[in-house]
Order: structure tokens, then sequence, then C-alpha cells
């Protein structure tokens, strides 16, 4: 059912209500505290189920402010232009498929943050930088010799 529920989009009532309820009041608080956050993303006025953001962009301004965010997002926008770089040019496949690899994580994850904080969870926050750093890695390849 969870499945079926996916192909819903934002007619799926969890969704709907997530983009209604959910977000506008986390962003209330982000906007609030735009500079530092308040230290956490889980809002305990909200009761113990049902509140977190669930949205990763939202949880990050809303724990640690706008900045930490927009240093976050430029961060792996320049290790997926990288990943980029290393994709397009040629020499060594291997190299190539690291850097496809390593930019389709970085997207699969940025995509996957929009409704779950997946940034805040330490694995796949590892596994993020992980690949921000193949993409880099990627990129310049050691010279043959």
């Amino acid at each position: 059912s969870r499945m079926l529920s996916a192909t819903e989009g934002t007619s799926a009532d969890n969704f709907r209500w997530r983009i209604q309820t959910r977000w506008p009041h986390f962003w209330n608080i982000a906007v609030q505290h735009p500079w530092l956050g308040i230290g956490t993303e889980v809002d305990k006025s909200l009761g113990q189920a049902a509140n977190t953001p669930h949205n990763g962009y939202l949880a990050i301004a809303v724990k640690s402010g706008f900045p930490a965010l927009v240093l976050l997002l430029s961060m792996v926008a320049m290790a997926l232009r990288d990943g980029m770089r290393g994709i397009s040019r040629g020499g060594d496949p291997w190299w190539r498929m690291l850097a496809a690899v390593s930019c389709a994580g970085i997207i699969g994850m940025l995509v996957h943050n929009i409704v779950d904080s997946v940034f805040l969870i330490p694995f796949t926050r590892d596994l993020l930088w992980l690949f921000v750093g193949l993409c880099v890695l990627a990129a310049r390849p050691p010279e043959p010799g």
C-alpha cells in the first residue's frame, strides 16, 4: 500500500498534510530563527509523534539556520559540478563510472531529502560526504605513471 500511495504524488493525504500543515509550521520556526536555527528539528509542542518537518532542507534550516543550509547545498553543488567534469572528461572509463555513480548517489539523496530528513541521519549524512569526496576525486584522477 505504501508503494501505491507513492504513485498518488501530491494528491496523497499524507503528502498534502505535510505541505499544508507541517511544512508551514516549521517554515515559520525557521524564519523566526534564520541565522542559527533552534538547535533541533523536533518541535515537542506537537506531541510525541509527527513532531519533525519530514523535509530535510527545512529540518536543516530549523536546526542550524539558513546559512548552514546554503553552505551545505553550495558544497554539494560544487561536488556535482566536479562529478560532471569527471563524467565528461575523456580517459579511464573507471574514473568516469566513479563520477557517474557518485553524482547519481548525490542526486538521489537530494531528491529523497525533500520528503525525509536523510541528511540528519548519521549513516546517510556520511554517505553523502563520501559521494561528495568521490565526485571531487573523480574530477581529478591521478596521472598515469
